[in-house]
């Protein structure tokens, strides 16, 4: 899956894709919302991740409970991946998102 919040940052100022001012307030605040959500996440997911490596490592039997919640944790990042996608494409023409994507 692309990660267009990234790519429409990285390009921000490519006047080929000429955004509107519109565009970019739609565009910062799709990026808020999917950043704040996934760097929530993230300090939940690798701190489980890590314990359930190590707990592995160590010869202990697998925590059903902290998988599924790892399982759990992963598909709520994977959501928010794919709003940004889908809001992002909301918002740009046919063009732009031809442009960004290639």
């Amino acid at each position: 899956m692309p990660h267009l919040t990234m790519l429409v940052k990285q390009n921000w100022d490519n006047e080929a894709l000429g955004f509107t001012e519109q565009q970019r307030v739609e565009l910062k605040k799709i990026r808020q919302r999917t950043m704040s959500g996934v760097m929530g996440l993230k300090g939940e997911i690798f701190p489980l991740e890590k314990s359930i490596v190590k707990a592995n490592a160590n010869g202990e039997k697998p925590a059903q409970k902290d998988v599924e919640k790892l399982a759990k944790l992963r598909a709520e990042a994977t959501m928010i991946h794919l709003n940004c996608i889908y809001d992002t494409k909301k918002v740009l023409s046919e063009k732009q998102l031809l442009l960004l994507l290639k």
